[in-house]
């Protein structure tokens, strides 16, 4: 299936739905956060796609909308890959298992459910693709400058071998 035949799909899907549904936003860390975004109707989901491509070329991430459809999650999770970039993402909801689901599908270094920035110094993740940074943190900041090897010694009265 297109990019173009899943928008109109998913705009076929929210008008005969005829509510807005649950909203899930998505908001790759770049240093600018995306707090909110308005209620969709049919009509605004082109916009929000326009809106959400312009953010993907011009900052180093993303916005996008969910709905209740599972085609608009599928959107949401294609816009989100449609980038060289794979910092961080960010997704809200009240459905746990929506939220995991959704989480292990992004290509991100890091995704934070239901808030944003939050890091722990142990923990040495990066990004993915061209956002790399990152990797320098945590316990295993060394593995990429290190060789690690073993070496055996026989230690016998018979002498070496």
């Amino acid at each position: 299936m297109s990019d173009s035949s899943l928008v109109t799909e998913a705009k076929q899907e929210i008008a005969a739905d005829g509510a807005t549904g649950e909203r899930w936003i998505i908001a790759p860390a770049t240093g600018r956060s995306v707090t909110s975004l308005p209620d969709t109707s049919a009509q605004d989901v082109e916009h929000l796609l326009v809106r959400a491509d312009d953010a993907f070329r011009n900052s180093w991430g993303s916005t996008a909308l969910m709905e209740r459809s599972h085609r608009l999650r599928e959107l949401a999770r294609l816009l989100a890959h449609d980038t060289p970039y794979g910092l961080s993402a960010s997704v809200g909801t009240s459905d746990a298992g929506r939220a995991e689901r959704f989480a292990q599908a992004l290509r991100a270094g890091m995704v934070w459910v239901n808030t944003w920035g939050d890091i722990e110094e142990s923990v040495s993740v990066g990004g993915i693709g061209q956002s790399g940074y990152g990797r320098e943190l945590g316990l295993h900041a060394t593995d990429g400058y290190i060789r690690p090897r073993a070496v055996w010694v026989a230690h016998s009265s018979a002498g070496t071998r």
